[in-house]
């Protein structure tokens, strides 16, 4: 006849991927079944619902999975007033593209903004460097070659 009749108690088992069980009642609700399972955590579970309506059981099996959220996927809009409300809690301001021409002012106006320079020194030995050894004896042997032909030896 298909009416709503939420007479008789209907539990519910779920069972995650390690065997740990959770059973539940579902609430009734004017004329539905209502359950709130709470926040369960990211992984397979299975489930099986029972019931007996006038001396006759029913049981239903099934599967499901709960993946997590990543909230930052969730609105991929920018909500430009937490935008400025967070640039005044840091004492920052809000700019929109069409005054971008403004930024390069307003950032060389403020004070506490300063350029800062990183600078990083490498030491290394000259006698790693093998071409200025190769350098230093060529010229050795030029000059006592000249030298040795000049007869200034």
């Amino acid at each position: 006849s298909y009416e709503l009749n939420n007479n008789p108690d209907v539990e519910l088992e779920i069972t995650d991927e390690s065997g740990a069980k959770f059973e539940f009642v579902f609430g009734r609700r004017g004329d539905a079944y209502r359950l709130d399972a709470g926040s369960l955590p990211v992984g397979n579970y299975s489930y099986e619902a029972n019931t007996s309506l006038s001396g006759k059981a029913y049981k239903e099996r099934g599967e499901f999975s709960i993946s997590p959220v990543q909230l930052e996927l969730t609105v991929s809009k920018a909500d430009h007033g937490l935008l400025y409300r967070w640039a005044q809690a840091h004492e920052g301001e809000l700019v929109y593209p069409s005054g971008l021409a403004s930024l390069p002012g307003q950032i060389s106006a403020r004070k506490e903004v300063h350029a800062v320079a990183h600078e990083t020194k490498v030491l290394s030995d000259l006698i790693n460097l093998k071409w200025i050894l190769f350098l230093m004896l060529g010229l050795l042997c030029i000059e006592w070659l000249l030298r040795k032909r000049n007869g200034t030896y």
